[in-house]
């Protein structure tokens, strides 16, 4: 579910006021003023999924916690490399927690391209802040 933060930001990269977000998605500019003011309840799942939607349409991707990248979707490269070293370590009988796998990458810097190149992944370099 998009975050009120989450929802802020990508209006703001779109440069939408909340009178053009709600005319695009059909909610009232108040119901989403609301929203990003932390009142959750004002908007339904479903109007969520299409508020969702229609940012991904325009390039706009919402990550973990209040993340929010336009032009591509790195979230889904961070999540594809997490996914894949965790199988590689859970092959070899080790159960590495998210704060393990995070401090390994960082730990590794230049072998994300050479890693997913072999595994047949995404092939951009990206990096952990």
């Amino acid at each position: 579910m998009i975050t009120p933060t989450q929802l802020r930001m990508a209006r703001a990269a779109l440069d939408l006021t909340t009178r053009a977000l709600g005319a695009k998605v059909g909610v009232s500019a108040m119901a989403i003023s609301r929203y990003e003011n932390g009142d959750t309840r004002v908007m339904s799942v479903e109007t969520m999924v299409h508020v969702e939607a229609y940012f991904h349409e325009h390039r706009v991707f919402f990550g973990p916690k209040d993340g929010v990248c336009v032009g591509q979707n790195v979230f889904a490269s961070e999540r594809w490399l997490g996914l894949a070293c965790y199988q590689l370590l859970k092959d070899h009988g080790i159960q590495p927690s998210g704060t393990d796998l995070l401090e390994a990458y960082q730990r590794s810097p230049g072998k994300l391209e050479a890693f997913t190149r072999a595994q047949g992944g995404p092939h951009e370099q990206s990096s952990v802040d």
